[in-house]
């Protein structure tokens, strides 16, 4: 199983909310700021990052071989909190993409301390036949804390988590984060997340973050 990012989560927070919550000057410039939230999201956020659970609204395509298909007919949707399916697709046997009808699927649970919501056909329903290979099966859904009336709904922890990783990446220098700087007529400058600001981040809000950890088996 793999899970694909379609669509890159939105911010949690804005630069100005974390010069106004960190107490930031301007010598910092926002592009800087913008990266810090970035790398502070980008350690802790979906696929790749430690928490387990998609953050900002996001699209995640999951993959499956067709043998998971047949055998394990509920599949758990990684990376809660979901929003919604979007789509079921499969290759038949014949190699033809195709769609399962929203009405011949269910999602199943999704509240709780992890969130986690698993897909399964609706009852009497089993899943139409898969060609018996690699990511044969595609599940595509949108995940993440929504918006609400302009307002995110990550949880405040979580936000304050992100903080405090832009607040130690500050505190320790950028040199952690920043993979080129050039300047010919116009400055250019492209960041990464070095393993070292990684372990900064991770070690800053690992104890604020353990009760939204989701552990996947």
């Amino acid at each position: 199983m793999t899970v694909a990012v379609i669509t890159p989560p939105a911010p949690i927070i804005s630069a100005a909310e974390a010069r106004s919550q960190l107490s930031i000057g301007p010598e910092i410039a926002d592009d800087i700021l913008d990266a810090l939230i970035a790398a502070a999201t980008e350690v802790l956020d979906g696929p790749d990052g430690w928490l387990g659970r998609a953050l900002g609204e996001q699209t995640l395509e999951q993959r499956h071989s067709g043998l998971y298909w047949v055998c394990s007919p509920v599949f758990m949707l990684y990376y809660p909190p979901l929003i919604e399916v979007v789509s079921v697709k499969y290759r038949d046997p014949d190699g033809v993409e195709q769609t399962v009808d929203p009405a011949d699927y269910r999602v199943i649970g999704g509240a709780g301390a992890t969130g986690i919501a698993r897909l399964a056909p609706t009852y009497g329903t089993p899943w139409p036949r898969a060609q018996a290979s690699e990511e044969s099966v595609r599940i595509t859904f949108r995940a993440g804390y929504p918006v609400v009336d302009g307002k995110s709904t990550v949880p405040a922890p979580i936000r304050h988590a992100v903080q405090l990783g832009v607040r130690e990446l500050l505190d320790v220098g950028r040199e952690l984060f920043l993979k080129r700087e050039d300047v010919e007529g116009v400055l250019n400058r492209e960041w990464v997340v070095s393993e070292a600001a990684g372990k900064v981040i991770g070690g800053a809000v690992e104890k604020l973050l353990s009760p939204y950890r989701v552990w996947m088996s």
